[in-house]
C-alpha cells in the first residue's frame, strides 16, 4: 500500500494532540416516541452508537498519521551516514554512489567508515561532522577543513590530514590502532580528551586554542606531540603517557607558572626524552 508523504508544514504546525476529533459527542435530539404507533422505535440508541463508531474510525485514523510522523525525515536533522564506495565512484565524500543508501552526507552528519573500499578519500563538501566512527580497515582521510561536532571513536588505523576545528569538547576513543593526525587541531576554547586503549596517537599538526589536552587512556601506548603546539590550557595526564618528539611540544605557560602540566594520575607518565631541558 502506497501512503502519501505528509507535508512539511503538517509536521511543523500540528501537534497530534489537534488533529484528534472532538471528545465530546454531538448533542442528539431523538424524536418523541410515537405513542400512537406501537411499531415506532426511538431513534437515539442507534444515533449514538453510530456517532460512537464515526469517532473511532477518526482516531484510528489520527493514529496512523501520528505513526507516519514518527519516520517523516525532518529537514536539518541529523542522520548517520555508512561510506560504502564503489569502483568508478571516485574517493569524494560528496558522491552519493559513495554512500549506503546512495545520500550524501551534509554537514553536521554523523560518519561510519568501516568497509574495505576506497580507504583513501576526500572530502570536498562538508564544513562540519558529527561523530566519526572508523573500523576494520586502514583509512587515509583528506580534504576540506571541517568543524568537530561529536566525539570520535576509532578501532582501525586512521590518517586524518583534515584541519580540525573543536565545536565543542571533544573525546577520540581510540583503541588497538594507531591514530595520526596530519592536519592541524583548533581547539576553539574546547577541552581534547584522548580515551580508550591505543597503540599510539600521533599529533603531526599543530595543536592552537584557549583550551587544553586531557590523556586518561589505558595501555602501554603513548600520546606523541610531535610538533611544536600553541595550545594555551593545561595538559592533564590522568592516566596513559605523553611523549615530546621536540622540544616545546608542551608550550610553556606563564598563567600557570611551573603547573602548567597536572600530571597528578596514578597511571599517567610524561616522557621527556632528550626534550627535559626545553621547558
Amino acid at each position: 500500500m502506497k501512503i502519501a508523504a505528509v507535508p512539511d508544514a503538517m509536521i511543523s504546525a500540528t501537534p497530534c494532540s489537534q488533529l484528534l476529533p472532538a471528545t465530546q459527542p454531538r448533542n442528539v435530539v431523538s424524536a418523541p416516541a410515537n405513542t400512537m404507533n406501537p411499531t415506532s422505535t426511538n431513534t437515539a440508541p442507534r444515533l449514538a452508537h453510530k456517532h460512537a463508531a464515526d469517532l473511532l474510525t477518526k482516531l484510528a485514523k489520527v493514529m496512523v498519521l501520528c505513526s507516519l510522523l514518527v519516520g517523516v525525515h525532518v529537514q536539518g536533522a541529523v542522520n548517520t551516514r555508512t561510506w560504502i564506495s564503489t569502483i568508478g565512484s571516485g574517493v569524494n565524500w560528496g558522491t552519493a554512489a559513495n554512500w549506503v543508501g546512495v545520500v550524501a552526507p551534509v554537514s553536521g552528519d554523523n560518519l561510519i567508515f568501516n568497509a574495505n573500499r576506497r580507504l583513501s578519500n576526500n572530502n570536498n563538501t562538508l564544513t562540519s561532522i558529527g561523530t566519526l566512527a572508523v573500523a576494520n580497515y586502514t583509512y587515509i582521510m583528506s580534504g576540506n577543513s571541517l568543524t568537530l561536532g561529536g566525539g570520535w571513536t576509532i578501532e582501525s588505523d586512521l590518517s586524518w590530514g583534515i584541519d580540525s576545528t573543536l565545536g565543542q569538547a571533544l573525546s577520540m576513543t581510540v583503541n588497538s590502532a594507531p591514530l595520526t593526525l596530519t592536519g592541524t587541531l583548533n581547539n576553539n576554547g574546547y577541552l581534547l580528551t584522548l580515551l580508550g586503549a591505543p597503540t599510539a596517537i600521533n599529533f603531526n599538526g599543530v595543536i592552537s586554542g584557549t583550551e587544553g589536552l586531557t590523556a586518561n587512556f589505558s595501555g602501554s601506548g603513548a600520546a606523541v606531540l610531535s610538533v611544536a603546539n600553541s595550545y594555551s590550557g593545561l595538559t592533564t595526564i590522568s592516566a596513559g603517557k605523553i611523549q615530546l618528539g621536540v622540544a616545546n611540544a608542551i608550550p610553556r605557560l606563564t598563567s600557570y607558572a611551573n603547573n602548567y602540566i597536572d600530571c597528578a594520575g596514578a597511571g599517567g607518565s610524561l616522557e621527556l626524552g632528550a626534550f627535559a631541558s626545553s621547558w
